[in-house]
């Protein structure tokens, strides 16, 4: 990880830290899920790998659930979310490719 990345991810997880200080400090940590994961790209080591582009990320992440059944139901979620970004029958798919020309 480059020293801007650490400096970066050292602001990033005292907020993570913050976050969760703050869910437990108003007792909902029963009726609270926080994931957040920020990821730094190292541009120095792109390469190729079977046609694709690929390089090395590091990741800064926290997650907060009761259980594996819980975290399958959150990743599940977040998965369909996914979906949904890349699906003409969402408006996002449209604007998307509109790009800076307008929808018009």
């Amino acid at each position: 990880m480059k020293e801007r990345h650490k400096d970066l991810a050292a602001i990033i997880a005292t907020y993570m830290e913050a976050i969760n200080q703050a869910i437990e400090e108003s007792g909902l940590e029963s009726e609270c899920i926080f994931a957040l994961a920020v990821g730094f790209l190292d541009m120095d080591s792109i390469y190729m790998e079977d046609d694709e582009t690929k390089a090395n990320l590091s990741l800064v992440s926290s997650i907060s659930v009761a259980d594996e059944i819980e975290l399958d139901n959150f990743l599940d979620y977040i998965y369909h979310i996914h979906l949904q970004e890349d699906n003409p029958r969402f408006i996002n798919y449209w604007i998307d490719r509109a790009g800076e020309n307008g929808i018009n």
